[in-house]
């Protein structure tokens, strides 16, 4: 069976997983402290074209959601000012969609903090959360914490996200998510499908009738997000970094 049901059920990028490899001998400070995940950091601000922005790796997005806010609501949200903060688990699909006018550094300057997915694009785990227009907690480490979502072994994200950021693979891994979408896209079009929404990114949601969806699940793997009408479901196929052209070839066949 071929999985379009998330982008998330892939392991880890080549790259990544031989960083890993490369530094396991290594005895690196302990909850994100390291060389390695400052080394990230570092690549990080310089993708944003930030070089003040403060940056921290988390486990998962929905640690990461209720830290970030977690710690912004310890200030009143700056008494009612209300800060931006961007929720970035597909973050690097967005950047690389069609026709998008919208770039990293474009994001770090127009929002006052924002996370970099890495879960669901290269990483085994991990999120990257990037301050920019305003000032962290100044107690976010305990924050995190108090949240369950410090590891001791933080050096883990701090490898990936240090391989993520080199040569730009973060976004050719992104890249490659966007391209084999766009091709699903069109072979659905051309089968006659029509689309509850016309989506631009890694997520493409197709209008079938409950007997088509139904022979389909047998063979392939996606998500019954909600229906039409009694007769149609909208089904969502994900594709991600790791979506071959072969899984796109077969799709095809099945269809």
């Amino acid at each position: 069976m071929i999985s379009f049901e998330c982008d998330y059920n892939n392991g880890a990028c080549q790259q990544v997983m031989d960083n890993l490899v490369r530094h396991n001998g290594a005895k690196p400070t302990p909850y994100g402290f390291d060389e390695f995940s400052n080394r990230a950091k570092q690549r990080i601000r310089e993708a944003c074209g930030l070089p003040d922005a403060q940056i921290f790796f988390l486990t998962g997005g929905t640690q990461t959601n209720a830290t970030t806010i977690d710690s912004m609501l310890y200030q009143v949200c700056r008494h009612y000012e209300i800060p931006l903060y961007i929720d970035g688990a597909r973050l690097g699909y967005g950047l690389m969609a069609e026709d998008t006018d919208v770039t990293l550094p474009y994001l770090a300057r127009h929002c006052d903090v924002f996370y970099i997915g890495g879960t669901k694009i290269g990483a085994l785990c991990g999120e990257a959360v990037v301050f920019t227009n305003m000032k962290a907690h100044k107690h976010f480490f305990s924050i995190q914490k108090q949240h369950g979502a410090v590891i001791a072994k933080g050096a883990l994200i701090g490898l990936q996200f240090d391989a993520l950021f080199t040569d730009n693979l973060y976004f050719r891994l992104s890249e490659q998510g966007i391209r084999t979408a766009m091709r699903m896209k069109e072979i659905f079009k051309r089968k006659g499908f029509t689309f509850y929404i016309d989506s631009p990114t890694n997520q493409q949601f197709v209008v079938m009738g409950n007997e088509e969806a139904e022979r389909l699940s047998r063979k392939v793997g996606f998500t019954r997000f909600g229906q039409t009408d009694h007769h149609h479901t909208i089904c969502r196929f994900v594709t991600s970094w790791a979506t071959t052209n072969e899984e796109i070839d077969e799709l095809e066949e099945l269809l």
